[in-house]
C-alpha cells in the first residue's frame, strides 16, 4: 500500500459513500455532461459516374449497414456518399476514462479500506438485522448485484480489503463507484451468487480490468463523476452464471420524485456505524428527494439506509409493469442533520445517476472491446 492507513476522528474524515461520509454543509455541484450530436453535412460530393443500377444498390446497402453498425452516426468521406467508420480511439483520455488505481493527478484521500472506517469483517455467526435498520434481502429482488472487494497484499503478508458492491450491466462488465477503486490495490474480487457471503454457494472471480471516469477527483470535487466499470474475462463467466445482466439508466418515465417517489437499495455494509459488516444481504427503502443529470438524492426511511460497505451498490426503482431499473450507484452518505451521527436516524445519501453516464459507459465498452489493448486486456 502506498498510502498510510489513517485512524482518527471519523467525523473529521470526508469518506465517500458508505465507505466514506461527507459533511452536509459541503457544496455539491453537478457534473456537466456534454451531449454530442452528429450534424448532417451541408453538401455531398457528386455521385460517381458510370455506375450501373446494381452498383448503386450495392453502395446503398453498404451505407445502410455502416449506419446501423455505428448506431446511426454517419461520417461521410469527402470523395463519396459512402460513410466511413469513426476514427479508432487511440487513448482512453479520448473517452474520458482512466485505469482505476492510477489517477491522472493526486486525489484527496478517500479511503475505502475497512481499517480506515473502523469496520470489522463480517462474522457469519452474527446476523445483523439491518443495513442500517433494514431487512434481509433476496438477490431475486436485486438481480446483477455482487459484493466487490479490492484487495492489497501488505508486506506483513496480511490482506487489506475494501468493501463495496457492483452491478452487472453487460456480459463482462459491472458498474460501481470510482472511490471504491481509487486506492492502491493488487486485485479486485467479485463474490457472487449468494445472499450469504460465507455460503458454499457463493463464487469468487477476479476482475481483469477497472476503468474510472477521468473527471472523478475524489473529495476535491465532492465526489462528482463517482463511477467506474469493472470487467471480467471469459473464464470467469461460469462463476457468474447466477448473476443476470440488468436494465440500467433510462426509466419509462422521467426520473423525478413525482414519478418515482421511492427506491430500494441493498448491500453487505455495516449494520451499525463502526460495527461489523454484514455477512448477509440486507436492504432498505429510500425516499427520492431530488434528481439531477449526474446525481440522485435520497433520504432514509424510519432510520433505515446505506452505510459503510454499501458503496457502489445499486439504487433500484420499480416500473408500472413490475420490472426494475438500476438508476444509480451509491456515492456519498451524509450525517444526520439533527444529531451529527452517521448512518443513524434520518439522513441523506447521494447516488451517481446512471442515466447521465449512459453515453460514457457505451464509449468505454466500445473502446475497450476493439482489441487495441487500451484497457489492460
Amino acid at each position: 500500500m502506498s498510502k498510510t492507513l489513517v485512524w482518527g476522528t471519523l467525523a473529521a474524515l470526508c469518506l465517500a459513500a458508505c465507505d466514506q461520509v461527507r459533511l452536509p454543509s459541503a457544496d455539491i455541484s453537478l457534473a456537466d455532461e456534454t451531449i454530442e450530436v452528429a450534424a448532417e453535412p451541408e453538401g455531398r460530393a457528386a455521385e460517381p459516374a458510370g455506375e450501373s443500377e446494381e452498383e448503386l444498390v450495392a453502395v446503398q446497402a453498404v451505407v445502410a449497414d455502416s449506419a446501423i453498425a455505428n448506431d446511426g452516426l454517419q461520417v461521410y468521406d469527402e470523395r463519396s456518399d459512402i460513410p466511413s467508420l469513426p476514427p479508432l480511439v487511440e487513448d482512453l483520455a479520448e473517452v474520458n476514462a482512466v485505469p482505476c488505481g492510477l489517477p491522472v493527478k493526486p486525489l484527496d484521500d478517500s479511503p475505502t479500506l475497512a481499517e480506515r472506517t473502523g469496520a470489522r469483517p463480517a462474522d457469519p455467526d452474527l446476523f445483523g438485522t439491518a443495513t442500517i435498520n433494514g431487512a434481509a434481502a433476496s438477490l431475486m429482488d436485486f438481480p446483477g448485484l455482487v459484493k466487490m472487494e479490492p484487495r492489497a497484499f501488505l508486506p506483513s503478508g496480511a490482506i487489506a480489503s475494501g468493501h463495496c458492491s457492483a452491478t452487472r450491466i453487460a456480459e463482462r462488465w459491472f458498474v460501481t463507484a470510482a472511490h471504491c477503486l481509487d486506492d492502491d490495490f493488487d486485485e479486485v474480487v467479485l463474490i457472487a451468487g449468494s445472499e450469504t457471503l460465507s455460503s458454499p454457494l457463493a463464487t469468487r472471480v477476479n476482475a481483469s480490468a477497472s476503468l474510472c471516469h477521468a473527471s472523478y477527483d475524489g473529495a476535491g470535487s465532492h465526489f462528482n463523476n463517482d463511477i467506474a466499470l469493472v470487467r471480467v474475462e471469459e473464464d470467469a463467466l461460469a462463476g457468474l452464471s447466477r448473476v443476470p445482466v440488468v436494465k440500467f439508466g433510462t426509466t419509462d418515465k422521467p426520473l423525478v420524485p413525482y414519478n418515482y417517489g421511492e427506491a430500494r437499495m441493498a448491500g453487505w455494509g455495516l449494520t451499525v456505524f463502526q460495527g461489523r459488516l454484514s455477512d448477509t444481504l440486507l436492504s432498505a427503502a429510500l425516499t427520492i428527494s431530488g434528481t439531477g443529470p449526474a446525481e440522485i438524492s435520497v433520504v432514509s426511511q424510519d432510520g433505515a439506509g446505506p452505510c459503510v460497505g454499501d458503496s457502489g451498490g445499486p439504487l433500484l426503482v420499480m416500473e408500472e409493469d413490475g420490472s426494475s431499473v438500476v438508476v444509480g450507484v451509491l456515492s456519498v452518505v451524509e450525517q444526520n442533520l439533527e444529531t451529527g451521527a452517521f448512518c443513524d436516524g434520518m439522513y441523506g445519501a447521494r447516488y451517481t445517476n446512471l442515466r447521465g453516464y449512459e453515453d460514457w459507459i457505451e464509449k468505454v465498452f466500445s473502446t475497450c472491446e476493439n482489441g487495441l489493448g487500451l484497457c489492460g486486456f
